[in-house]
């Protein structure tokens, strides 16, 4: 089933244009930005199939509630209406209703979205966050000073982790307009320079706990992950 890959799309200029807000952001402080772009922290295939499964029982109610004129139409076509006439074109409809709620949900993630629940759209965006944490070496910082900006582009969600040393220097309600402006960017279709603006304003907060000094090295990659 094909993902909502506009992670995958960005074009080269707009990860140079996010690669270059993270190395300005880094020239005034020590501390480092990691950012994913991710086109979905989830496959969701199963709340799809129960999506699928419910509109070829629709349709089976709905078929024999209906019976009598899919005689009468079978009618207008054959001599005699056989009972394997009628299992055909009950089997045949049950197989067109699935794979038609198949396709929509494939290949529209609007209509995907709104069969998944927010609670566990919510829930995979953060799993996957807390993975990318670890798997991107955030937490490698000599003075635990990583900061990861986690994009999930089909749940239209952020998530924003710092290892133990911002923690503790910086609240974490200071975050949430971060977080905020980049999901207003996703849906208003200004991704990049809302992901820009994002990192800025995470490089001016950690300018002042953890100020740019002379030897600082670079410790992390400044491009943008793309999964």
């Amino acid at each position: 089933m094909p993902d909502d890959n506009r992670a995958k799309k960005l074009r080269r200029a707009d990860l140079e244009r996010i690669t270059a807000a993270v190395s300005e952001a880094e020239a005034r402080t020590s501390a480092e930005i990691v950012t994913v772009v991710a086109s979905q922290s989830g496959s969701y295939t199963g709340q799809v199939l129960l999506v699928c499964l419910a509109a070829m029982a629709a349709y089976s109610v709905l078929y024999f509630v209906f019976m009598g004129f899919v005689q009468k139409f079978l009618a207008l076509f054959l001599w005699h209406v056989h009972p394997v006439n009628l299992l055909f074109v009950f089997v045949s409809g049950q197989v067109l209703f699935f794979g038609l709620a198949f396709g929509l949900l494939s290949f529209f993630p609007r209509l995907r979205r709104g069969v998944v629940s927010g609670k566990d759209r919510n829930a995979r965006v953060r799993l996957r966050a807390e993975s990318a944490f670890y798997r991107y070496n955030v937490t490698a910082t000599g003075a635990g000073n990583g900061l990861l900006l986690y994009i999930s582009l089909f749940e239209r969600r952020v998530e924003l982790l710092v290892d133990s040393g911002i923690a503790a220097r910086v609240k974490n309600e200071t975050w949430q307009d971060v977080v905020d402006g980049i999901v207003s960017g996703i849906r208003e279709g200004r991704f990049v320079p809302a992901v820009e603006s994002a990192v800025a304003r995470c490089g001016a907060v950690l300018a002042g706990p953890f100020p740019r000094r002379q030897g600082d090295v670079n410790e992390l990659p400044d491009k943008p992950v793309v999964e």
